[in-house]
């Protein structure tokens, strides 16, 4: 179930008169996942996407850190961060699930083709849709913009988002190879 409203109505199978019960929203999309047998487990499976911005920066900093097989690098700066999110705006999310970062995805393009970048989700938020709807929100932003094509890189050592990425029907590029040139600064540029 989403929403894009200020509040959330539920549904409680067996409660008088099938009542409705209002939930408050983060700006943005809201899905509830049902516990079973028409009961809601808001704590646990409620998540809220909503569009990044700069004060979510050292939240997000935080999740990446701690996450295995993301990088951080300088060039995740809080001032490139900043810079990053006004060239590209509305195209990168958050989730949050009970008052908390649980997840974030950058994305941008150059016109052409959509880039996404640092999809993250806490380990214990995993498999809740949460990554799917991050996924979701930057391809519909970018396809908003006529971008229709998007890619992602994957570090090679990375398992878990290779896994994830080839379930979800993308495709590994093997007629390319990326080259990258540094032109100023150290190797973590």
């Amino acid at each position: 179930m989403s929403t894009s409203g200020a509040s959330l109505a539920l549904k409680r199978r067996g409660s008088p008169s099938h009542h409705s019960t209002s939930l408050p929203s983060v700006a943005g999309r809201c899905a509830i996942k049902p516990r079973g047998a028409g009961e809601f487990n808001l704590l646990a499976y409620m998540f809220c996407i909503r569009t990044m911005t700069i004060d979510d920066y050292e939240e997000v900093i935080a999740l990446m850190k701690r996450t295995p097989g993301v990088t951080f690098r300088d060039a995740d700066s809080r001032e490139n961060t900043a810079r990053y999110l006004l060239r590209n705006p509305g195209l990168s999310f958050i989730a949050i699930s009970e008052g908390n970062v649980v997840g974030c995805i950058m994305s941008g393009h150059d016109g052409r083709r959509g880039y996404l970048q640092h999809l993250v989700v806490q380990l214990e938020h995993r498999r809740q849709g949460i990554a799917n709807a991050l996924v979701e929100s930057c391809l519909s932003a970018l396809e908003k913009l006529g971008i229709k094509k998007s890619h992602i890189d994957v570090l090679s050592e990375n398992e878990a988002g290779i896994s994830y990425w080839e379930s979800q029907g993308w495709k590994l590029r093997t007629d390319i190879r990326r080259y990258s040139f540094v032109r100023s600064g150290g190797k973590n540029v």
